[in-house]
Formats: structure tokens, C-alpha cells, sequence
């Protein structure tokens, strides 16, 4: 009767988590009337390998992706900091045409002449530019860094939850409730035979109910971890 009278408890908690989840599905449809038809339960987690989910990741996380643009955008200012100075050697060509006379009585004729000068960065006030811009890619790379150590300890933590999960819902259906089911199949048989007592056999269908609890447990925390990879959707 104490068994009973906890599982109707835990009865009324999932109803009221359930109503809880459509409402929450509803609102985020945008569709206060959504149909509360029951959905099949997804008893299998789509497969996902590890090495190839964590490339994925690393390659198309929003984090990721915005810490490179900031990289890619300091390298870029470096890049106009120096064309603005450019170039730091100035050259400068002439020519002209002398109609001196000399002594053979013709003109001195065409002439040419050309000036080189260097632009000294000591005096050039944009080559500050350019250090501030190199000291901002620094800052950049060194965050990139950071991000991608966070974004990996994120999915290590995730992909443990995500492995985890779904080892347990293999292990309960595949070990665990069909010996469960045996013993209570035994346990049954014996009390209809009168060689065990009858809270044996509701002990042993108890164990049976546990265990699928707990598979459905496993099952929703497999599936969330696989959205969460699948969806980009890390914690860090």
C-alpha cells in the first residue's frame, strides 16, 4: 500500500511535468492550441562519433566562428596600418632639356636626374598604428585560444554526459529489465504454486517499473546531450 501510494505520488508529478512541457512547447510554436496528440517514444539516440562530432564543433561553433572573425579583423588592420605608411622609399625621377650652347655650338641636349629619400619610422606618427594593431592581434589570437580550450572542455563534458547516457539505456534494456522480467515470470510462477509469497511478486514487478523508469531517464538525457551536439548548443 506504501508503494502504491508513492507511485501514485510520482504519478502526479509527471502529469504536471508533462502539462509543464507542452505548455513550454506551445509557447515556443506560438500556438496556444497545439495538439496533445502522444508522440512515440524515441527509444533509439541517433549515433554520433566522437572524433567527427568534435571536428564538427570546433569548425562550426557560433563561438568559435565569432572569435575568428575578431582574429581575421585585427590581422586585417595590421594590413592597412602598413600600406598607410607605404612607401617607406621614395624615389623621384626628372628630365629636362638644356639649350646651353657649348663650345661646338650645339645645345647640351637632354638630361635626366633622379632623388631617393627614406621615411624614418621614428618620426612617422602612423607606425604607432601599427603597433597598436599588432598588440590588438595578440589579444585577439590569445582570446581564439581561449575559446577553443573552452569550447573543448565544453564538449568533453557534454560528449561524457551523451556517452554515458546512452551505455546506461543500452545496459537497462538490454541486461537489466529482461532479468527483471524473468525473475518476476519466476517469481510468479512460484507463487501461483504456492512456493513464494505474493510481496515477492510485487517486489519483483516493482523492479520491473523501476527499470523503465530509469530507461526513460537515460533515454531523455541521451537525447538533450545529443541535441545539444548536434545543435552547437554548448555550456561554457
Amino acid at each position: 500500500e506504501a508503494a502504491a501510494s508513492e507511485a501514485a505520488a510520482h504519478r502526479e508529478e509527471a502529469r504536471a511535468a508533462l502539462d509543464a512541457a507542452w505548455e513550454q512547447l506551445a509557447n515556443i510554436m506560438g500556438n496556444p492550441g497545439l495538439d496533445r496528440t502522444r508522440a512515440p517514444m524515441l527509444a533509439e539516440v541517433p549515433e554520433l562519433g566522437r572524433d567527427a562530432a568534435r571536428a564538427r564543433v570546433m569548425a562550426e561553433s557560433p563561438v568559435m566562428e565569432s572569435a575568428r572573425r575578431e582574429a581575421a579583423r585585427q590581422r586585417a588592420l595590421v594590413t592597412a596600418a602598413q600600406k598607410g605608411i607605404w612607401p617607406d622609399l621614395e624615389l623621384k625621377a626628372e628630365g629636362w632639356f638644356d639649350r646651353e650652347r657649348q663650345s661646338s655650338g650645339a645645345a647640351k641636349g637632354w638630361g635626366f636626374g633622379a632623388e631617393a629619400g627614406i621615411r624614418l619610422p621614428l618620426f612617422d606618427r602612423r607606425a604607432g598604428q601599427i603597433l597598436a594593431s599588432q598588440a590588438g592581434v595578440r589579444v585577439a589570437e590569445a582570446a581564439l585560444e581561449r575559446t577553443e580550450r573552452s569550447v573543448a572542455d565544453a564538449f568533453a563534458h557534454r560528449w561524457a554526459d551523451y556517452a554515458g547516457a546512452v551505455a546506461r539505456a543500452k545496459s537497462l534494456q538490454e541486461d537489466v529489465l529482461p532479468r527483471a522480467e524473468e525473475a518476476y515470470r519466476l517469481y510468479l510462477e512460484n507463487f501461483q504454486q504456492m512456493a513464494t509469497p505474493y510481496p515477492q511478486v510485487l517486489m519483483a514487478r516493482e523492479r520491473i517499473i523501476r527499470t523503465r523508469e530509469a530507461i526513460s531517464d537515460a533515454l531523455e538525457q541521451a537525447w538533450l546531450s545529443w541535441v545539444a551536439l548536434d545543435g552547437l548548443h554548448l555550456e561554457m
